[in-house]
């Protein structure tokens, strides 16, 4: 099946100039007419536009039709058989959560266990937009990988891949890539690897063994440098310094209970609340300090599993307490905990809040190192968070009815002008079309809505396809 996605293209072909020269249209004779001479010369340049025009025209409709380049370190991977991919933004363009113009870049995970970074390329005008939760978002459920030049995805156009992983770029043109092992082997302890590759392609693996039950939830990176930040059963939260190119490797830089996280008056004991952190955010790093999501209520309300951060059970939603901006400095390991507040600074709490509602759950994503844009993902409400104050303010409300029988989340992309608000939506038998909205960024206004047939844009929780949650493939063209 990847060969009808994934194949090595042509090397780049050039136009002959000598072709161009000589196609133009020359006179073969002479006249002292001097209006026969201006008709000629006439009749030559608009010749020489239609040659270079067909020319132009040809090797344009040759890179949009071809699908996309692979380079591999060495060998071709069309005959392995895929067991794991995601793909990494390139940093250039960090604030945002669309892909950027030129390339993108794929690790896989084959069958016999061997690890590869692959340069996609050519992949400029035709690229779908890819939701950072197919790319940061992790939780208990499987992910899936949609191919890149998939105009129409189906279901018989994606990769199943495994669970837990994160891939992203440091600023010196290197790569990380890091997955849970023990998902894929089913080992009892906790065990992951990780990929360091240099920006010369230069690649280095290890395997990480871990003595306690961990889970990492969310990644970072500072500069040249990557974190991982962990949850353990014993509730706590675990800050690793995780590679460099000299040495790959997960480092302890420090550990907070939860109860140094939310205080003595909030916390309510091991058996009776628990925090989890907000995977859905990839945290960014501002002069050595990274920020993050946390949510907690009581635990008597929370599955069991830690992994597991969306619910459909309304209990789960309605018992949690707070939530809080958790700002870590990675040179002390020192952590501050701002509970989210209104713009009067009164903190907010619960599925009823002072000034705002947020339901439960929060899906996030950074526009800058100072500035959040976050989705509650219960009622589509989008608000701003100033993450040196905590203060949250409402953008805008949901504007468009999307209800299916077995709900609706929201998801978010921002970028530079405008965000995108997604429906991910788990079943959609009661559907005919899915809406998706663009709003200008810094007013809320709404610019656009697109009408998107389901069966073009979402992947879905059919009975026999057995995908779950919905990961949105949105094609550019369908934005403009």
């Amino acid at each position: 099946m990847w060969k009808k996605f994934i194949h090595e293209s042509e090397a780049h072909k050039r136009v002959n100039d000598d072709y161009v020269r000589n196609a133009a249209p020359q006179s073969s004779f002479t006249t002292g007419n001097k209006t026969h001479r201006v008709v000629v010369w006439i009749f030559g340049v608009i010749g020489i536009i239609a040659v270079i025009a067909a020319v132009t025209v040809g090797a344009f409709h040759w890179v949009l039709s071809t699908e996309y380049t692979v380079s591999a370190h060495s060998e071709k991977f069309e005959n392995l058989r895929l067991q794991h991919a995601v793909v990494a933004i390139p940093l250039h363009n960090p604030q945002t959560s669309l892909i950027p113009n030129g390339s993108a870049f794929m690790s896989i995970v084959y069958e016999d266990g061997s690890f590869k970074l692959h340069k996609v390329s050519n992949i400029e005008g035709q690229t779908p937009i890819w939701n950072t939760e197919a790319l940061h978002y992790t939780d208990s459920r499987d992910s899936y990988f949609i191919p890149v030049n998939a105009g129409k995805p189906t279901v018989n156009s994606i990769e199943k891949v495994q669970r837990q992983n994160f891939a992203f770029s440091l600023a010196n043109g290197g790569f990380v890539d890091l997955y849970d092992e023990s998902m894929m082997k089913h080992r009892g302890k906790t065990t992951y690897k990780i990929l360091s590759t240099t920006s010369k392609g230069e690649s280095k693996q290890q395997t990480i063994q871990f003595s306690e039950n961990l889970f990492i939830k969310t990644c970072s990176t500072c500069g040249n440098q990557a974190y991982a930040i962990a949850q353990t059963d014993k509730h706590e939260v675990v800050l690793y310094r995780m590679v460099n190119e000299a040495n790959v490797g997960l480092n302890e830089v420090s550990r907070h209970h939860e109860k140094d996280m939310v205080g003595e008056q909030l916390y309510q004991g091991e058996n009776e609340s628990t925090g989890v952190i907000d995977a859905a955010y990839s945290p960014r790093c501002n002069n050595g300090v990274i920020t993050f999501l946390y949510s907690y209520g009581p635990s008597s309300a929370r599955t069991k599993d830690m992994a597991v951060e969306h619910s459909d059970s309304a209990d789960d939603v309605k018992a949690i307490q707070e939530h809080f901006l958790v700002r870590w400095d990675v040179k002390t390991g020192k952590i501050t905990t701002i509970p989210l507040k209104n713009s009067k600074g009164q903190v907010l709490y619960g599925p009823t809040t002072v000034s705002y509602e947020i339901a439960g759950y929060i899906n996030a994503q950074a526009y800058d190192e100072k500035l959040l844009h976050i989705v509650d993902t219960e009622n589509g409400r989008v608000f701003t968070l100033d993450t040196q104050t905590g203060v949250l303010r409402r953008l805008l409300d949901k504007t468009t009815r999307q209800e299916s029988s077995a709900g609706v989340n929201y998801r978010l992309l921002v970028g530079n002008h405008e965000i995108v608000r997604i429906p991910s939506i788990i079943d959609t038998s009661d559907l005919k079309d899915f809406v998706i909205e663009r709003f200008d960024r810094k007013t809320g206004k709404l610019l656009k809505k697109i009408k998107v047939n389901k069966d073009f844009l979402y992947l879905t929780a059919q009975k026999n396809t057995n995908l779950y949650p919905g990961i949105p493939a949105v094609n550019p063209k369908w934005l403009q």
